[in-house]
């Protein structure tokens, strides 16, 4: 009789501690399907703001160089292209006319800064008789972070351009490349490419 109460008693304790096991794999696989559902989310999240950025600078670089009737571009001062890019690529120049306002014409930078992760972009009107800005002038304007600084890390921002010539006009072709991750969760990160014509060219 007590051999039989001491198996009984061994019998239980291996019923309780597999049954412990099972909860804590049950509770192991819950959180980990959470996580994974978590990160799927922001993932998500994260890829959706690259692609309104990316959708928001195509709308705009597509309007670079426009100047109304006139059959002149408008070009970067200092600038032989309709949109400047860095030799980096990490910054992009162009003006359009917009003439909403005192001053119809209308300077944009986007520059990135490896540095602190950030993607930004400067705006200054100018007036037709001042012209366009110079290539520099977002190193001392004030500029706005694209994404919240505090949520998102831009990895890399790169612009590159390529000429298409026509009998007309030469038109720059560019590719537009956006790396990004969220700062609480590396883990998290996506890329994107855009490729798309400039609609002014010289």
């Amino acid at each position: 009789m007590k051999r039989q109460k001491g198996i009984t008693i061994i019998e239980m304790l291996v019923a309780s501690t597999a049954g412990i096991m099972a909860i804590s794999l049950v509770g192991s696989l819950y959180i980990s399907v959470q996580n994974h559902a978590s990160d799927r989310s922001q993932l998500l999240l994260l890829n959706q703001a690259l692609a309104t950025t990316a959708r928001r600078i195509q709308n705009d670089m597509i309007r670079a160089g426009y100047n109304g009737k006139e059959s002149n571009s408008w070009v970067p001062f200092g600038a032989s292209t309709t949109i400047y890019v860095s030799q980096s690529g990490a910054v992009a120049q162009y003006a359009y006319r917009d003439d909403r306002g005192e001053a119809p014409i209308e300077n944009v930078v986007w520059q990135f800064s490896e540095e602190v992760g950030k993607l930004s972009i400067c705006r200054a009107k100018t007036s037709i008789s001042t012209g366009t800005k110079a290539t520099s002038f977002s190193n001392s304007s004030g500029c706005t972070s694209i994404f919240e600084p505090n949520l998102i890390k831009v990895n890399n921002f790169s612009l590159a351009t390529n000429t298409v010539g026509s009998h007309s006009a030469t038109h720059q072709y560019v590719i537009l490349t956006i790396d990004a991750e969220l700062r609480g969760n590396p883990s998290v990160f996506s890329s994107l490419t855009r490729q798309f014509m400039v609609r002014n060219g010289q």
